[in-house]
């Protein structure tokens, strides 16, 4: 299923975007899972002619615009409990259409539905099959200057496109950072991800393991509190 946002006339849009930063668990004895963090240097998926890149272009005889193989809206994200007596509160996803010229995500969290200000530009990006586990694999790359972080997340392949499963995904693939020091209780480290190989290796690791949670779709982006 495709999702299609598009006009007939030529339309400019323009959208502030600011610096990326994702969020963390604010529980010092929460699983690390919870804000376990997969980092690139520079985005790993940028270009239209890759058919794992959503949205992308479309033109007809009579309009043209972007479609989407992941609906734009307010997406609800519940973690599971991780045997360990913390379960992380949801986060809230917002994601738009940049626009119909230069089509691409914009991606927005908070712990409130419509409660961030914060936006950072991205893409959804289609990992294709893994053959072990039957499932369709996904990552949210969101952000692209300095880099991109992600989300990864797996579908049942032609299931509700409406729900995806959160994977706990390891760094064994990728390469650990962090500062030999940390200050009080704030985290520097991440799983810094070099290419796209390391992160489908990540994302097939993570395939295999009890997901995280789901990520629901709620509906239409809300409108922020002003």
């Amino acid at each position: 299923m495709l999702i299609r946002t598009g006009v007939a006339a030529l339309l400019a849009s323009c959208l502030c975007i600011s610096s990326c930063m994702m969020l963390e668990a604010e529980d010092e004895d929460s699983s690390a899972s919870f804000d376990f963090l997969l980092h690139s240097d520079l985005p790993l998926w940028l270009d239209w002619k890759d058919e794992a890149l959503w949205p992308r272009n479309f033109t007809t005889e009579t309009s043209f615009g972007c479609m989407s193989q992941v609906a734009f809206g307010d997406w609800k994200l519940t973690y599971t409990d991780n045997g360990q007596g913390y379960v992380s509160d949801p986060v809230w996803w917002t994601v738009t259409n940049y626009g119909v010229i230069h089509c691409g995500a914009v991606f927005s969290s908070s712990y409130e539905r419509g409660g961030s200000r914060e936006h950072h530009p991205g893409f959804f990006v289609n990992l294709g099959i893994d053959m072990d586990s039957g499932l369709e694999l996904w990552v949210w790359q969101i952000g692209l200057r300095p880099g991109s972080d992600y989300l990864l997340l797996a579908r049942p392949k032609d299931s509700d496109r409406d729900q995806f499963l959160v994977l706990d995904p390891d760094c064994s693939a990728g390469e650990m950072r962090e500062t030999d020091h940390m200050l009080s209780s704030w985290r520097t480290d991440y799983c810094n991800v070099p290419n796209q190989s390391v992160m489908r290796a990540i994302a097939r690791g993570a395939a295999a393991k009890p997901a995280l949670g789901t990520l629901d779709l709620v509906g239409d982006a809300a409108t922020p509190d002003r």
